[in-house]
């Protein structure tokens, strides 16, 4: 079985993976904590990792099985075929959300450039695409996930591959 990228409506993140669950296909949705104030009070809240996002564990010949949820668009598609992620991706999204401050971690929408290779911080041994600098952070695309993650780099070590 694979992990598969499923493309939700909006906000359908967590109740497609919730859905999911129920009727017994594996879903992943990665949720930070994060801090919203209002007028009159402050809460802590769940928001899904990955805006319009959520991860799947199937069978390619049970894919279409997931598509009992109105809350699914579609599978993400990489280069013609379906995005597939390794376990390894899956197990470190979990870890870095178990040991870290969600308040530090951050996720952006992509472009691609060159590579780079991380030698420390919570992504250590991951491979990049360095999109851009902004002061101290450095902003790089993980491929496998189509997504873009700032990294700290005051804390974290990178070098070019």
């Amino acid at each position: 079985m694979n992990w598969y990228i499923l493309c939700t409506k909006s906000r359908k993140e967590k109740s497609v993976s919730k859905y999911l669950e129920k009727v017994g296909i594996e879903a992943y949705c990665p949720v930070i904590r994060r801090q919203h104030k209002w007028s009159d009070r402050i809460k802590v809240v769940e928001e899904p990792l990955f805006a319009n996002y959520c991860f799947v564990k199937v069978n390619e010949t049970d894919r279409s099985k997931v598509f009992v949820n109105s809350g699914i668009i579609k599978y993400l598609y990489w280069l013609g075929k379906p995005a597939i992620l390794a376990e390894s991706e899956i197990d470190s999204i979990k870890s870095v959300l178990s040991q870290y401050d969600h308040s530090k971690i951050t996720v952006n929408d992509f472009q691609s450039n060159d590579k780079i290779a991380i030698k420390s911080g919570a992504f250590i041994n991951q491979t990049g695409t360095v999109l851009q600098r902004q002061g101290n952070n450095i902003v790089i695309y993980m491929e496998a996930i189509q997504m873009c993650i700032k990294i700290n780099f005051n804390t974290t070590s990178v070098s070019k591959l």
